[in-house]
């Protein structure tokens, strides 16, 4: 069915809406503000939260599931369906992995930054993209764990929004209100949009 998921700063909780109905199908409260959530079936009934007290927390239709923590503050996640993997990315160099078919978390991924702001997975050729704090866009591949190649975007040391188009576009979002357009082939920028407002770009989406 379709639905909107959306999440309110405070009081923290979470509420889904039914845009068949246009009806809300149910309200949340939480204990902690949420940072980043992923819904990871095909409805709204599998729910992942990132909060932030450090808490990963899975919810079902009937509430809570199950809690984890993570050792640094959380800042965003992404999951690899393909190994039922679970990437959050952190203030730290590291990006955690939970594996959800074992339960555990996998070795971290240690990347060059020293924050990871945005994670991102190509929906396509499952290629793994981490915005970082020092300005830079590393992509690796998840199944060998090794890093494919490092962007580096000029006049930013925040990367705050990363999103895929069709096979070779990727979409770079910064902390200065600039939209950069790539074909990953290339570091050379395709299109760069400056919004002059000086402010994050926090989503991106492409219209086709």
């Amino acid at each position: 069915s379709s639905g909107i998921n959306a999440e309110y700063g405070y009081p923290p909780r979470l509420r889904c809406f039914d845009t068949k109905q246009l009806s809300m199908k149910f309200e949340r409260g939480m204990d902690h503000e949420v940072v980043a959530f992923h819904i990871l079936s095909d409805d709204w009934k599998k729910i992942v939260l990132l909060q932030s007290d450090r808490h990963v927390e899975f919810q079902t239709q009937d509430g809570i599931y199950y809690k984890t923590r993570i050792p640094t503050f959380g800042r965003d996640l992404c999951y690899y369906n393909r190994a039922a993997e679970l990437f959050i990315g952190a203030s730290g160099p590291q990006v955690y992995r939970l594996n959800l078919c074992k339960g555990t978390f996998m070795n971290p991924i240690d990347t060059l930054s020293t924050g990871i702001n945005v994670t991102h997975i190509h929906p396509q050729h499952s290629l793994l993209m981490f915005g970082t704090d020092s300005g830079t866009v590393e992509c690796w591949d998840p199944r060998s764990r090794t890093r494919c190649s490092t962007l580096t975007v000029l006049d930013t040391k925040n990367i705050t929004c990363l999103q895929s188009n069709k096979i070779l576009e990727l979409a770079v979002g910064t902390e200065s209100g600039q939209v950069i357009l790539y074909d990953i082939r290339s570091t050379k920028p395709v299109l760069t949009k400056d919004h002059h407002y000086e402010k994050p770009i926090n989503s991106i989406h492409f219209y086709n």
